[in-house]
């Protein structure tokens, strides 16, 4: 694929990123309540400061913020987002299956399910797979893609520090040969590091295709979304297919993709478009569309 395609990819994503930063400026998750005391509140200022407490009035553009020991006066137009919880319920403006984000389209981010979380995906009616948190830093799943390949997989670790998540994975195929009989294989191992939270975020992952036939790849997968509204998030990601075999680089396959995802309750929608490609073919790219449905059934939902 001709390099400016990569660049005009690039340039529009981060101009996706730019564009939400614009978007949540001032941003009040939930109602905020002056004389409920079960209220606290989290408080993003514009130079990335975070303060927790709670905010006792807002006259103007002066907000009263109390907290532990003191209460502090600061202009409302430095307020980049204000998180609103209370004892009950959590994030009260954020619905439940906005805490979290375990996999892009297709690819994982470093996130993962908390104990007692699962979920059932279909992408495109041909692949069925459900996911189950057994720990908050350990899932498992199980999957079928039609016609006749099966797939488990597992995955490890969460988050290791505020809006930083670290995760390790490993994904099995088999399938029979329609005339011998034989049943051939494939594991996926991968690393995936996500900086952010469910307003935006970013991640990459590392990864490496080993097949029963000697066929072995290495992948690199990229994207990260960004949330316009309670319910619509604009998604993007990219995979990097590498020639391993005969080493030549205008043979690597790349394949980019933009799209969006819709949340309700505790159903989730994602549709976009993949641009298939290698370096070799300039301007000449296949359009894939992307269709996926996912139904959560655990007591925290991960979407």
């Amino acid at each position: 694929m001709n390099p400016k395609i990569i660049l005009r990819f690039l340039a529009v994503f981060l101009f996706f990123i730019s564009l939400g930063s614009e978007l949540y400026s001032q941003r009040i998750n939930g109602e905020i309540s002056f004389i409920d005391t079960t209220q606290l509140h989290h408080v993003y200022t514009e130079d990335g400061t975070k303060l927790i407490g709670r905010i006792v009035a807002i006259e103007g553009d002066k907000v009263s913020f109390a907290l532990s020991s003191d209460t502090i006066n600061f202009p409302f137009s430095k307020v980049e987002r204000v998180d609103v919880l209370n004892k009950e319920r959590g994030k009260a403006g954020r619905p439940e299956y906005l805490k979290g984000y375990q996999k892009l389209f297709v690819g994982p981010t470093g996130m993962n399910l908390k104990k007692g979380d699962y979920h059932y995906e279909t992408i495109w009616g041909g692949y069925h797979f459900v996911d189950f948190g057994v720990h908050d830093y350990v899932s498992v799943g199980a999957g079928y893609l039609l016609p006749f390949v099966v797939v488990v997989k597992a995955k490890f670790g969460g988050e290791i520090k505020e809006n930083f998540h670290l995760s390790a994975g490993v994904q099995g195929l088999a399938w029979p040969t329609l005339f011998s009989g034989e049943v051939l294989g494939g594991l996926y191992s991968h690393l995936s590091a996500t900086y952010g939270n469910t307003e935006k975020q970013f991640t990459v992952t590392g990864g490496y295709v080993a097949g029963s036939n000697g066929f072995s790849m290495p992948v690199v997968n990229f994207g990260g979304f960004i949330r316009m509204n309670d319910h619509v998030a604009i998604l993007s990601e990219a995979f990097l297919f590498f020639d391993s075999i005969n080493n030549e680089i205008d043979q690597t396959v790349i394949a980019p993709s933009i799209g969006a995802r819709f949340n309700k309750r505790n159903f989730r929608l994602d549709g976009g478009m993949f641009f298939l490609g290698n370096a070799a073919d300039g301007l000449s790219v296949l359009p894939l569309p992307f269709l996926s449905v996912a139904v959560h059934f655990g007591p925290k939902n991960p979407f």
